[in-house]
C-alpha cells in the first residue's frame, strides 16, 4: 500500500511562502490603520470647523473662549455642545491618543486639552504658525507620532513648534494634523520645503 504525504521540502516551501506573504501584508495592514485614523481626524476637524463657525455667527464673531495660560477653560470644545448644541456630539478622543511619558502630561501636554482635540482661539486675528496667515482658531490632533511637538515639557521637540504633519514625510513623523480658521488652512497645504528634514 502506497501512502501519499507531503515531503519535508514541500512543507518548508509552503512555510516560506506564508512567511513572505505575511512580511508583505502586515506592514500594509498597519499603514492602512494609520491612513484610516488620519482620514477620521480630517473628518472630525471639518465637522468641528462647521460647529465653530456656526457658534461664531451666533455669538457676534466670537469663538469659544480658551485660556491655555491660566487654564480657566480646560474643556473648550464642550462650549459647542452646551447649552446650545452646535454639533450633535463631540467626536471621541483623538485616535492618535497622546503618549503618556509618565509625567501625567501625555504627548507633552496636560491631558484635558486633548478632549477630544486641541482647540485654541484668539479674540483678534493672530499670526501663530509658520507658513499660515492670521487666524482666529486652531484645531489639532497630535498626529501619528502621538506627541505634541510644541511642548515645553519636551525641549527636544519644542523647536518643532506646530510643525505640520505631512504624509509625504512618512506615515509616522513629527508634526500635528491641524486646521485653522476662518478659511480652513490645513497642515496638508503648508510648504514642506520650509521645514527641512523632520522625519523620525
Amino acid at each position: 500500500m502506497i501512502r501519499k504525504a507531503f515531503t519535508l521540502i514541500e512543507l518548508l516551501i509552503v512555510v516560506a511562502i506564508i512567511g513572505i506573504l505575511a512580511a508583505i501584508a502586515i506592514p500594509n495592514y498597519l499603514n492602512a490603520q494609520t491612513r484610516a485614523k488620519i482620514a477620521r481626524v480630517w473628518g472630525d476637524l471639518k465637522a468641528l470647523e462647521m460647529a465653530l463657525e456656526t457658534f461664531a455667527l451666533d455669538k457676534g464673531n466670537q469663538y469659544p473662549y480658551t485660556d491655555t495660560v491660566n487654564e480657566t477653560e480646560v474643556f473648550p470644545l464642550r462650549q459647542l455642545i452646551h447649552p446650545v448644541a452646535y454639533i450633535p456630539s463631540l467626536p471621541p478622543i483623538d485616535p492618535f491618543r497622546p503618549v503618556d511619558d509618565g509625567t501625567d502630561k501625555p504627548g507633552g501636554t496636560r491631558d484635558y486639552w486633548w478632549n477630544p482635540y486641541w482647540l485654541v482661539t484668539f479674540p483678534e486675528p493672530t499670526k501663530y504658525i509658520q507658513g499660515v496667515g492670521s487666524l482666529r482658531w486652531q484645531l489639532a490632533s497630535v498626529g501619528p507620532d502621538r506627541f505634541f511637538d510644541c511642548s515645553p515639557w519636551h525641549p527636544s521637540r519644542h523647536s518643532a513648534c506646530w510643525r505640520p504633519y505631512h504624509a509625504s514625510n512618512g506615515l509616522v513623523s513629527w508634526g500635528e494634523i491641524y486646521l485653522t480658521g476662518p478659511g480652513g488652512t490645513t497642515s496638508e497645504y503648508v510648504n514642506m520645503s520650509e521645514w527641512g528634514d523632520r522625519a523620525l
